[in-house]
């Protein structure tokens, strides 16, 4: 005999009196006390699962995307370590609402003390039938939809979030790019150019071609590193094209160069001529590298912004650009020059 029915015992023995009504109110206190215990351990589940999908989605998207083999372990021993835990959780929290749910029937028990009241002489005992034995609720469940609501949105913002990390416009991932060109102004504002292009696509899923776009007026071609023609497909857009060109091979480091004429590059005012850039790439990470030879005896009125170098090249005043942009991040210089002609005149 506990001291709980020590007590009842005696207190029976003394008044020979049961109070009903008591018995109702002790019920109903221990029932709120047992809800707002499950209440807490299912909350406490809500947040262990928030936390595994906020880092759980990120994770997979990188699973998915990645060829690194290093990446792909860590990923896939991550994702495992995330089930583990959200079983795990599950697991606490159906052994924390069984033992709940357990104490609390006993308790309830416990407290119908309908025989006794009527052998002690109670003129109104409590009916048995009256006593209802339902498992207890934790949280409301608004408060559950409202927890669904968050862990939907949270996988769906962690998930984007990560699309944009590792996504780039052509390739996805964390690719990364540098072009090194060399620009050739005639006097009639025409230019040509040739950029050699590295394009590292390590860390991402490898594509086997890439998009270009570029004004209508402008004609390109693409070479791979052994001399051998790029194919492509041009779709006219507005005022521009749009090239698809086809990658010599799927592999994580890839080298080609890109032949450009640009007819009307250079724009002239009066004696003045302009040439501006604006180059931009969609990799998370372009390195840029420009050479600009004005034409033959160019006369340099003013430049922005300051040169990474400035010489002379057959008589042909050249200037060094180099910079370093992110995703879609234009890489703008200009110049302003007169010719050796014009300038006598």
């Amino acid at each position: 005999m506990n001291e709980q029915e020590r007590i009842l015992k005696e207190a029976l023995a003394e008044n020979a009196q049961f109070k009903a009504e008591k018995a109702d109110v002790l019920r109903t206190q221990a029932t709120a006390d047992f809800r707002d215990k499950l209440g807490w351990v299912e909350r406490v589940t809500w947040i262990y699962l928030l936390v595994c999908v906020v880092l759980g989605v990120p994770t997979l998207n990188l699973f998915m995307r990645s060829t690194d083999v290093k990446t792909l372990i860590s990923c896939a021993l991550g994702l495992s370590v995330i089930y583990g835990t959200t079983v795990l959780m599950k697991l606490w929290f159906a052994s924390a609402s069984t033992k709940l749910g357990v104490l609390k029937e006993i308790k309830q028990l416990r407290l119908e003390v309908s025989q006794l009241a009527t052998a002690a002489g109670v003129a109104s005992p409590t009916d048995v039938l009256s006593t209802k034995y339902e498992p207890i609720r934790g949280t409301s469940k608004l408060e559950r939809k409202t927890w669904l609501v968050v862990l939907v949105l949270a996988g769906a913002i962690a998930g984007s979030v990560a699309r944009g990390e590792y996504d780039g416009v052509v390739g996805g991932g964390s690719s990364k790019l540098a072009a090194d060109s060399l620009v050739t102004l005639t006097a009639d504002g025409n230019a040509t150019s040739a950029t050699k292009i590295d394009w590292d696509q390590s860390g991402s899923t490898p594509s086997s071609e890439f998009q270009f776009y570029a004004p209508a007026s402008c004609t390109f071609r693409w070479v791979d590193s052994q001399g051998r023609e790029m194919p492509h497909r041009t779709t006219p857009e507005d005022t521009h094209v749009r090239y698809d060109v086809s990658l010599p091979q799927d592999c994580d480091q890839t080298t080609y160069s890109q032949l450009a004429e640009s007819p009307g590059a250079a724009t002239q005012t009066d004696d003045v001529w302009t040439y501006a850039s604006d180059m931009e790439y969609g990799h998370k990470l372009n390195d840029f590298t420009t050479t600009v030879l004005l034409p033959e005896g160019a006369e340099l009125i003013s430049v922005e912004p300051k040169p990474a170098l400035e010489f002379t090249s057959n008589d042909r005043p050249a200037y060094r650009f180099q910079g370093t942009r992110g995703q879609n991040e234009k890489f703008e210089f200009q110049l302003k020059y007169r010719l050796k002609s014009e300038s006598s005149e």
